[in-house]
């Protein structure tokens, strides 16, 4: 029996392919080829007579391959769903199984019992056959290992063990066996030697199982769910997917377990996963559909990947609208994890066939498998508004939970409401005549200001009469129409007016219908009380030149008066005494009267203009504390009083008060941020047949050419969820038929790949594209859509322009019969570019703003360095307006809108403008994003600098100092952040910690740069300022935090806090109580201060106005007493709240008030010491101040004027070392690299550049030459200058 083999087609062979049965002929005993098909069933059918006859015989039926290379075969791996670069191994194991089953299977359809039969199956053994091995067997069990016995002569009286050879003797083989437990005996016997037996026991050898869950939509099968909408997003799968695993032929459940998907997980095997043994992994889940894979276990232990994929599920949709679902209303679903940007999952519009009198719209979709909605996704559909404004755009959040699921959509439905105010009738007076030429009179006028609600009648979800809409009537207005959603047809709703000084509440109950609805309101004058007060404003233009645009504005929405008891107002303002005494809110004609409180007669009292953000109803019916809780300081208009006295008791007659309102304006500040260009879009064409233009290029007997013929699948063929099937399912004429379709590539694209899934009746004979033969591969009939056309990408099979795409069917036979063709796919065309990284904006960019109600042009500016414009206000912006913003001498429209209003300063970028414009202060000019081809080379980067610190750390360190160099000096600040990321994820340590590891004690200050590179800058400030504080040391402390920006005070305050859990400023405190700390003591209120204050500083906006202010201000805190020791508290309060850039103005403009700068006029009024240094700081450019002290790191103190320093290093130290730092400072012998590497590192990606700027114009040498000239001397100078060179190097071009 083991002589007798059976051999099998090779799956690479080409009759193979071209079979009928695909790459299942590589495991089909029917061999292609006819006499070795002949001897296949000779050798079957004798074993099978052997079996048959000897039932105690047990047969191994092991299947073997040829050794084969790297990759697999495709189809072999498509088919078994395995990975053909990875899962070699297991592919040819998988071959070599399905090889033995299939000889298996033979066996028992001749008779054979199966239980007589077990396979065994090993891959890439040399030789592609199945043997038929015997073996013995113990009577009605299964198969057993063959039972051996050995006679060894050992001598009597020792202590013997026995143990199997290990698995990996192949001599052993087919044969794996483990040894079950020890063997150990005493050899004894009876004289003469009689032998004694022993059993050694042996079981099957067991290997780990390992699983994996992977998304079939993100992995791809080739089964045609490559295009799923779900390929877009992230992958999402249930938290915990249960399996189970069977044992192939014996069918018993063998293992279950509960796995996570997208990680391995090992299934717990107990000694039930056997070597050579073939299981079923099984999948149950109510969310995925069902799924399983067969595998067999390895010597080496085995990983299985499953992929899986939601179930789709079936939506039907109910539209429902009062009056009538209208024909014709689109709506779209889209993914609730999907980007807008995305495009929709499905489209469609309500039937056309709707009268618009139906109530109810019943409609189901029907999606092609790409688009199918699918179970455990959240979803948004989106109904679109009607073109008349009648149908309101909205949206409907759902989730599909069962396979069928019904979606009920309210279509709102907007309906206009027109409330007309009628004033009372006169009273009848009676005269001479007989009546006959009586007139109606006329009413009386219904003027005031009269605020309305509409409410439901009926309770709503939350128990409460809902408010549908709330408005007001103008003062002169006589009618109101409102359109309105919430209206809707058959409903009844309440419209109540507010009572107001001149008239009564109104409550008036209405129905709505499907056309316009009035309702008329019959006001009620109020009873005669308390003397009435009508406030107006009105706008003061005397301010504004004659024929001022502004002087059109309209008046602003959401301003209400005051009034108080005038003189309580005087007397104690703001003391409990000037509370209020009646609030009211203004129209939008400027008119208002009394919301709450009252006015008694024969007092006088003040009026004066308040801002709030409560609607007048709403004001109407609070009480006086929680409105006056709601009113605030006003910020759109300059303050404005009026006075007036009531009339004494009796008098009814109406009193008003004008006021009189002046805007405010204000200064303006932008940053212009290039967007980024637009990347081509990526783009889809459908291939599938019957949704594809697919023509018939030639007649085929009664069917004419021109668009091929589509038809219905008959009950054998596959049934298409998407397009359908090209020919005819009754009768086509014999021959063959050719179907062609054509499609345009535009340009800017890659080369796609091709691969359709088809099925045919009878057969696909061949394919063209372009006239170029394409890859067809094994037919799979007409039952399952299992064909692949393929057409690889980057092989020139497509071409600009127009493609032609040709199928030829063979139809056999001599008569007509039924012919089709079905296809499904789609080309993915990826753009060939990204999109282009933006220029930075200049200088010179002029702008523009445009008010939005007049159209005029307020004021102009333009951009200077890092696109920054400043818009002066003056009188032009107005706080409180709306104002477009342009680019000067274009065409195009406006870049976006902006209000000026108190607050951050809006960022807006240039040429197109976001949604919405979101707030952001101005950073760092030096400060640059990161590049997206650094992105891209993060990893690769990582990899050369593990490499580079393993060859550091072994004592090679040639090659790794240009590595480092090349890596870290090329890289912008927030590259380097990234690649600190890359680094500890890969290696789960820090970058900066494996340098100063490795690096030798030569290079010392060469590390300390790379390392302090890689610390982001609100943590390199927090450490400096730590550390500093920890010596006593006062100078590195004030430079962290005098030459910060604000908001990077705030980022400071930050990370000092994660970092040591505790604010900076409570530090500086702290430390200020030390013995000894007198320094620190000096400096420690004003800089709390700055740090307190620093977050208003940020967003504080440097107006003329509060230039000349703050100097009048600081100019009279430091006046006075000479040899001031603090800061007075009102100058620290401007220097706190405002950014450096407003004290340098403030400093200029000192310098014209009073004949010298505010720093010379601080230097008379402060002794030496750490304050009034960092007083001076606050006032001098950061770049100047580094530039001069670099100088000094180069050529000494004494060299250069203007630095007012002892040492370059620790000032607190009395050792040796420091005296000789203080002389090697004084003098410049050396470079100071300590104080190189502390401006390098905390300056660049801030204002490095500016500091190279400034030590050019200062000194009349470039620094980087400067820096090569002098960094020469000492050890590790080489490697540190290098560095220092390229950062500065890579610093953006300034612009001054």
């Amino acid at each position: 029996m083991e002589d007798n083999d059976v051999f099998f087609n090779g799956a690479k062979e080409r009759a193979t392919r071209e079979s009928s049965s695909g790459i299942a002929q590589a495991w089909a005993i029917d061999h292609l080829d006819g006499a070795k098909r002949a001897a296949n069933w000779r050798t079957i059918e004798g074993i099978s007579g052997i079996l048959r006859r000897y039932p105690d015989i047990a047969c191994q039926v092991h299947g073997t391959t040829t050794e084969t290379k790297p990759p697999a075969n495709e189809l072999l791996a498509d088919s078994f769903q395995m990975d053909r670069h990875r899962d070699v191994d297991a592919i040819m194991e998988t071959l070599a199984h399905r090889r033995a089953e299939a000889c298996k299977a033979a066996l028992v359809a001749r008779g054979v019992p199966e239980r007589q039969l077990f396979v065994t199956a090993k891959g890439r053994q040399g030789q592609m056959k199945v043997d038929f091995i015997p073996t013995a067997r113990r009577g009605g069990s299964a198969p057993a290992p063959s039972k051996r016995q050995f006679t060894l002569a050992l001598p009597l009286g020792e202590h013997v063990a026995v143990a199997c050879q290990p698995l990996g003797d192949r001599r052993w083989e087919p044969v794996p066996a483990s040894q079950h437990e020890p063997c150990e005996f005493n050899v004894s016997g009876p004289r003469g030697g009689v032998a004694g037996t022993q059993v050694l026991y042996l079981s099957p050898p067991v290997a780990p199982v390992s699983v994996t869950i992977l998304s079939a939509h993100h992995e791809g099968s080739g089964d045609g769910h490559v295009a799923h909408w779900l390929k877009s997003l992230e992958p999402k799968l249930p938290e915990r997917i249960a399996l189970e695993v069977r044992h192939e032929q014996a069918g018993a459940p063998v293992a279950s377990a509960t796995v996570s998907p997208g990680s391995a997980t090992m299934l717990s095997d107990e000694g039930r996963f056997f070597v050579g043994q073939s299981y079923t992994l099984q999948l149950r889940d109510a969310v995925l559909e069902d799924a399983k894979r067969d595998f067999t276990v390895h010597h080496s232990g085995t990983s299985v990947r499953l992929l899986v994929r939601p179930r789709s599920t079936r939506l039907s949709l109910a539209f429902t609208c009062e009056g009538g679902v209208p024909p014709g209303l689109g709506f779209q679903i889209r993914s609730k994890r999907a980007p807008a940007s995305h495009s929709p999952i499905a489209t469609g519009r309500t039937p056309d066939s709707l009268t618009g009198r139906d109530e109810t719209a019943e409609m189901s979709l029907s999606l092609p498998t790409e688009q199918q909605l699918v179970l455990g996704e959240a979803y948004v559909l989106t109904l679109e508004g009607s073109a008349d404004g009648m149908i309101e755009t909205s949206s409907l959040d759902f989730e599909v939970a069962q396979l069928d699921t019904r979606l009920i959509v309210k279509v709102g439905k907007r309906n206009q409401l027109r409330l007309m105010f009628l004033g009372p009738m006169p009273e009848a007076s009676y005269g001479s005549g007989d009546g006959d030429d009586e007139v109606d009179a006329p009413r009386a006028d219904a003027s005031g200001v009269i605020p309305f609600l509409v409410r439901t009648t009926h309770p709503g979800p939350t128990g409460q009469l809902e408010t549908v809409l709330r408005g007001e009537k103008a003062y002169a207005d006589l009618q109101s129409a409102v359109l309105h959603v919430g209206l809707a047809v058959g409903e009844e709703f309440v419209v109540e007016t507010a009572r107001t000084q001149k008239w009564e509440a109104l409550s008036v109950r209405f129905s709505m219908h499907a056309t316009p609805k009035t309702v008329e309101l019959r006001l009620k004058p109020a009873p005669p009380g308390a003397p009435q007060v009508e406030v107006r404003a009105t706008n003061d233009e005397s301010s504004l030149p004659e024929g001022h645009w502004a002087r059109a504005l309209p008046f602003p929405r959401n301003l209400g008066f005051v009034v108080r008891p005038a003189d309580a107002d005087r007397a104690s303002k703001g003391s409990k005494e000037s509370r209020p005494a009646a609030l009211g809110l203004l129209s939008s004609d400027g008119v208002g009267q009394l919301a709450a409180g009252s006015l008694p007669s024969g007092a006088r009292y003040a009026a004066m203009l308040a801002r709030s953000g409560v609607p007048l109803y709403d004001a109407l019916g609070l009480h006086e504390q929680q409105v006056t809780a709601a009113f605030e300081a006003g910020s759109v208009f300059e303050p404005s009083r009026y006075e007036f006295s009531t009339e004494p008791p009796g008098s009814t007659a109406p009193l008003t008060a004008a006021l009189s309102l002046r805007r405010r304006t204000r200064d303006v500040r932008f940053r212009l941020v290039p967007a980024p260009s637009a990347a081509p879009q990526p783009l889809t064409i459908s291939l599938t047949t019957g949704d594809a233009p697919w023509t018939q290029p030639q007649a085929h007997g009664r069917f004419a050419a021109g668009p091929a013929p589509t038809t219905a699948p008959r009950s054998a063929w596959y049934k298409p969820s998407a397009g359908s099937w090209l020919g005819d399912s009754a009768a086509w004429p014999a021959g063959d038929a050719v179907f062609e379709l054509r499609f345009d590539l535009p340009p800017g694209y890659t080369e796609p790949a091709l691969e359709l899934l088809y099925a045919a009746d009878n057969t696909l004979s061949h394919a063209t594209l372009n006239d170029r033969p394409l890859d067809i591969g094994a037919s799979r009939g007409f039952q399952t859509l299992g064909g692949v056309l393929r057409a690889p990408a980057q092989e020139g099979c497509f071409r600009l322009g127009t493609n032609v795409l040709q199928v030829t069917v063979a139809n056999s036979g001599s008569a007509d019969n039924p012919l089709g063709f079905y296809c499904s796919g789609q080309l993915a065309l990826s753009p060939a570019t990204a999109a282009a990284e933006p220029a930075p904006i200049g200088r010179g960019v002029r702008v523009f703003a445009r008010h939005v109600g007049c159209g005029a042009v307020a004021v102009e500016g333009a951009s200077t360095g890092n696109g920054s414009v400043v818009l002066r206000g003056h009188a032009a912006l107005f706080v409180g307006e709306r104002y477009d913003l342009h680019l000067a001498a274009s065409p195009s429209p406006a870049l976006g809108q902006f209000v000026v209003e108190d607050g951050p300063d809006p960022e807006l970028r240039l040429p197109d403008m976001p949604a919405t414009v979101e707030p952001a202060p101005l950073g760092w000019y030096d400060e640059q994003p990161s590049r997206s081809e650094m992105q891209s080379r993060t990893s690769s980067d990582v990899d050369r600098l593990s490499e580079a610190l393993k060859r550091r750390s072994g004592g090679f360190g040639m090659g790794s100092t240009s590595t480092l160099l090349d890596v870290l000096g090329s890289r912008r600040h927030a590259e380097l952040q990234e690649l600190r990321v890359a680094y500890l994820e890969r290696h789960r340590r820090e970058l900066a910690d494996d340098l100063a590891a490795a690096a030798p004690a030569f290079k010392g200050f060469a590390t300390r740069l790379e390392t302090q590179l890689l610390r982001s800058k609100p943590e390199l400030d927090a450490l400096t300022a730590s550390k500093a504080l920890e010596r006593g040391e006062v100078l590195p402390l004030t430079e962290a935090i005098c030459t910060s920006l604000p908001h990077s005070l705030v980022q400071l305050e930050s990370a000092h806090r994660e970092l040591f859990r505790e604010s900076l400023a409570d530090a500086i405190q702290r430390a200020a109580q030390r013995p000894r700390a007198d320094a620190i003591a000096a400096v420690a209120p004003l800089l709390a201060e700055l740090l307190a204050r620093a977050a208003e500083a940020s967003t504080a906006v440097s107006a003329s106005e509060a230039v000349e202010a703050d100097c009048r201000a600081l100019h009279e805190a430091f006046l006075g007493r000479a040899e001031r020791s603090s800061v007075p508290a009102e100058a620290a309060r401007v220097l706190g709240s405002r950014d450096r850039a407003h004290l340098r103005r403030v400093d200029e403009a000192h310098a014209r008030s009073y004949g010298a700068p505010l720093s010379q006029h601080i230097k008379g009024c402060m002794p030496d010491g750490p304050l009034r240094y960092a007083l001076l700081l606050l006032l001098e450019r950061a770049e100047d101040y580094y530039a001069r002290k670099l100088h000094a790191a180069f050529h000494g103190i004494r060299k250069t004027p203007g630095v007012n320093l002892k040492t370059l290093g620790p000032s607190t130290r009395r050792t040796l070392t420091a005296r000789l730092e203080r002389t090697q400072s004084m003098s410049g012998l050396m470079t100071h690299d300590g104080t190189v590497i502390a401006i390098i590192s905390s300056r660049c990606g801030r204002d490095l550049s500016g500091v190279a700027a400034s030590y050019e114009r200062l000194y009349r040498k470039p620094l980087v030459a400067e820096m090569r000239a002098c960094m020469t001397f000492g050890s590790g100078a080489s490697e540190l200058c290098k560095l220092a060179c390229a950062i500065v190097e890579g610093s953006p071009p300034y612009e001054a």
